[in-house]
């Protein structure tokens, strides 16, 4: 049991980025499974017995606004993200994650942590399309993408605190 507990510590602490440890849903993983246990119950079992004698929900509005809501918020941090580093010191090549207080740093952790909860509120689309009746766009392929982008942002944060398309570990290059 002290090898588990010793491996759960060194995982999630020793080796996570010590700027992000008092943040929202960053203190340890368990925030982050509830949300995905939750989302999967109401998905799988809640909403489908709930609109087993229902009609569809005329959702419109509601999609609308969730739409516009979106746009601006992938926006706003997609201009974060960009103008922490992409269009000013980050390129293409190999790069190792800053970890510094540096504030372009800390500014691009921020924003990617503000990106957890696009990918948190995306979880409603799964809800929008079993409300309104439209079951067959609820597919795995759709359920496991946003679970995993979730998880992968998360892990971002958490660990490497940057966004890149890859992660440098003992000079291999593993492809995300």
């Amino acid at each position: 049991m002290d090898a588990i507990t010793g491996a759960y510590n060194a995982l999630f602490f020793e080796r996570a980025d010590a700027r992000v440890k008092d943040w929202f849903l960053m203190t340890s993983p368990w925030p982050l499974f509830l949300i995905i246990c939750t989302y999967l119950t109401i998905i799988k079992v809640l909403l489908p017995k709930y609109m087993t004698n229902r009609d569809a929900f005329n959702l419109r509005t509601v999609i609308k606004w969730y739409n516009v809501v979106q746009i601006i918020g992938n926006a706003v941090a997609t201009w974060g993200i960009m103008t922490s580093g992409w269009t000013t010191t980050y390129h293409f090549g190999c790069m190792l994650p800053d970890y510094s207080m540096n504030p372009e740093a800390l500014r691009m952790l921020h924003y990617l942590w503000c990106t957890i909860f696009l990918k948190i509120a995306e979880l409603l689309e799964t809800v929008f399309f079993i409300l309104r009746r439209k079951e067959r766009q609820a597919s795995f392929l759709h359920i496991y993408h946003h679970i995993s982008t979730l998880i992968i942002i998360w892990s971002g944060v958490k660990y490497v605190g940057v966004e890149l398309s890859y992660l440098r570990v003992k000079d291999s290059l593993f492809w995300v």
